[in-house]
C-alpha cells in the first residue's frame, strides 16, 4: 500500500502549480506596471494557495499515524 502517492502528492502538485502562478502573475503585473495590490486574480491564487497549503497539513496531520502502520500492511 503505497499512501505516498495519493492525495498528499496532489496537493504538493497544487502547491507547486499555483507558486507558479502566482509568479507569473506577479511577473505580468510587474511588466505592465499595474499595482499588484488591485488585481484580483492574484488575490484569489493566493486565497487558494493557502486553503491547499492548510488541507495538506490536515492530510498530513491525518496520514502520519498510517505511515507508521505501512509496513504491517505489506
Amino acid at each position: 500500500m503505497h499512501m505516498r502517492c495519493g492525495i498528499d502528492e496532489q496537493l504538493d502538485r497544487g502547491i507547486i502549480r499555483l507558486s507558479n502562478l502566482i509568479a507569473a502573475r506577479e511577473t505580468i503585473i510587474m511588466a505592465t506596471g499595474r499595482d499588484r495590490n488591485d488585481d484580483e486574480k492574484l488575490r484569489l491564487l493566493h486565497h487558494r494557495l493557502k486553503l491547499v497549503k492548510e488541507n495538506k497539513e490536515v492530510v498530513e496531520r491525518y496520514l502520519r499515524p498510517l505511515r507508521s502502520l505501512e509496513h504491517f500492511l505489506i
